[in-house]
């Protein structure tokens, strides 16, 4: 994550970068948005990583790394800074992953 980057960038810059043209800026966009509403952090967009929390943090980097529809994915304690109802969400995010067809790998 880069400090001079809201939230929202952040988790756009690895899918534009990936991207090359193959899909919209909109529908990038659009969804890293409906990602970070699933993860509870959608009203965050525009504030710098230093001014969230860690665990809102850690849903932007879990937004971000599955942004690009990986076919796999490994998660490094990724509810590791979250309450329950945000590790509930981030997990059923990776279910419905799952469901489409990405491995998830987490520890």
């Amino acid at each position: 994550m880069l400090k001079n980057l809201n939230l929202l960038d952040n988790i756009l810059l690895p899918a534009t970068h990936l991207n090359r043209g193959k899909v919209s800026g909109k529908e990038l966009e659009s969804r890293a948005r409906s990602l970070m509403r699933k993860t509870g952090i959608e009203d965050l967009s525009q504030r710098s990583i230093t001014e969230v929390s860690g665990g809102q943090l850690q849903r932007a980097c879990i937004c971000r790394s599955i942004s690009n529809q990986p076919k796999i994915l490994f998660a490094d304690e990724p509810t590791g800074a979250l309450n329950q109802t945000a590790a509930q969400e981030v997990m059923a995010e990776f279910t419905r992953l799952n469901q489409e067809g990405t491995t998830s790998m987490a520890v």
